[in-house]
């Protein structure tokens, strides 16, 4: 269990905390998850770690077993590649239908996420930051086309994708693979929706093709 931090995180934190200690392999796979640990490394209501597991639980990220345990979910190397391909198809269709919608706003805060991404890299950061950075970048894209049914469907296969930098046995070239990320958000801010999308594709053959 990480160090105690003396904050008092609220539910959405709880459950970002857990989440992200999972991508960044702080918390192993298998290892058990206690409440009364959980509370004292966050200082959060039991209530609150309860929703945050259960949440996580059904995203894939947790096993529990009622009056038995609750833990880390092993990583399952086909799981995290099919929630990766999946996350990719509407990275597709975020690029496709908000691209063409980007007001003043929405390139702002593209911008700010891009350079926390790169940030993350340069700085050997965590693969959680990385991860929810791009998953970000494509809320505020499908939040410009209006698609709220796709925000719900990128939230919901981002926490699996979040393990692909920990599969076992892979190397992955974070420096390289943001390369492609800068080129496909040069194309988003031009407006360049068709080689937004072609860029997006060979950034996603080279992240499969390395965790494959």
């Amino acid at each position: 269990m990480p160090q105690r931090n003396n904050r008092t995180f609220l539910r959405d934190q709880v459950y970002i905390a857990i989440r992200d200690a999972i991508a960044d392999g702080v918390l192993e796979p298998g290892e058990r998850l206690r409440e009364d640990e959980i509370v004292e490394w966050l200082g959060s209501s039991r209530a609150s770690i309860r929703d945050a597991l259960a949440r996580l639980s059904d995203q894939g990220l947790v096993e529990m077993v009622p009056n038995q345990f609750t833990r880390v979910a092993p990583v399952d190397r086909d799981d995290v590649l099919q929630s990766l391909v999946t996350q990719f198809v509407f990275f597709r269709i975020a690029i496709s239908e908000g691209t063409p919608r980007l007001a003043d706003e929405h390139r702002a805060e593209l911008q700010r996420l891009t350079d926390v991404v790169a940030s993350a890299v340069a700085e050997g950061g965590r693969p959680s930051v990385y991860i929810s950075g791009l998953g970000a970048y494509m809320r505020v894209l499908a939040g410009a086309a209006e698609n709220e049914m796709l925000l719900h469907y990128i939230e919901q296969s981002g926490p699996l994708v979040s393990r692909a930098l920990s599969i076992p046995g892979t190397s992955v070239d974070l420096e390289r693979l943001n390369a492609y990320v800068m080129r496909v958000h040069e194309a988003v801010l031009a407006g360049e929706t068709a080689r937004a999308v072609a860029l997006l594709r060979e950034f996603a053959a080279a992240v499969i093709g390395d965790l494959e």
